[in-house]
């Protein structure tokens, strides 16, 4: 017979799982245009804590939550899985939509952060499938190491006017709108960049744009298309 404690985890576990995806999904909603910073960047870093936050969580429970796979694991209702990797999933398809120049110093500090973050989560628990810890702390670490270049990135902004050679949409389950630029700054050979859908109707191949170059918090340059253009 289940014990009280096996009975109150088949509730609480869902209902914390559910809390982090309204959580990681609601608070980057209304800071994806904010009119500074300031609410992105707060956003982002409570997505960041969450799965120290659910690490926590299952240390203190001595057994009554854990990380392994829902669908493999007989206790699924007591798995905090989800609490720990969609926050994760989110940050590393934001990472992916910075225009990074130099790789090398984000991909140290993403070492370090992974390696933390896979330690802690076989510290809170033994049991979890270790090749699921180790994806999880991968794109945790270059998730949170590419936004910190980029949100607490205090240097002076480059601009370039450059000319858009060609724009495609590119299809695919995620479809994207990619423009095409001449040589310009720090590359000399011909170069795209991913812009939103909105972005991509509004240039027109031909138009110049501005390109606003930074030199990164953690001295890896990137780049976005400033506006107005």
């Amino acid at each position: 017979m289940p014990t009280s404690g096996a009975l109150r985890s088949n509730w609480m576990a869902p209902a914390l799982n559910f809390c982090a995806v309204i959580v990681t999904f609601g608070v980057l909603l209304p800071a994806g245009i904010p009119k500074s910073p300031e609410p992105y960047r707060f956003g982002i870093l409570a997505i960041i804590a969450l799965p120290w936050i659910c690490l926590l969580v299952v240390w203190k429970s001595h057994g009554l939550f854990h990380l392994r796979s829902r669908s493999k694991d007989p206790q699924s209702r007591s798995s905090l899985a989800m609490f720990f990797s969609v926050p994760t999933i989110v940050l590393i398809v934001r990472a992916f939509h910075y225009n990074i120049l130099d790789h090398a110093p984000v991909i140290k500090l993403a070492v370090v952060t992974a390696v933390l973050l896979l330690l802690a989560a076989r510290l809170a628990d033994r049991t979890a499938t270790l090749h699921t810890l180790v994806l999880v702390a991968v794109f945790y670490g270059y998730g949170v190491s590419a936004e910190a270049n980029a949100l607490f990135d205090n240097s002076a902004t480059l601009t370039f006017r450059v000319t858009v050679r060609d724009k495609r949409m590119i299809p695919g389950k995620s479809r994207s709108y990619r423009l095409y630029l001449n040589p310009w700054g720090p590359l000399q050979d011909l170069n795209s960049i991913d812009v939103s859908h909105q972005m991509f109707d509004r240039i027109q191949s031909g138009d110049t744009i501005k390109i606003a170059l930074k030199q990164g918090a953690l001295g890896a340059p990137w780049f976005f298309v400033a506006q107005p253009f």
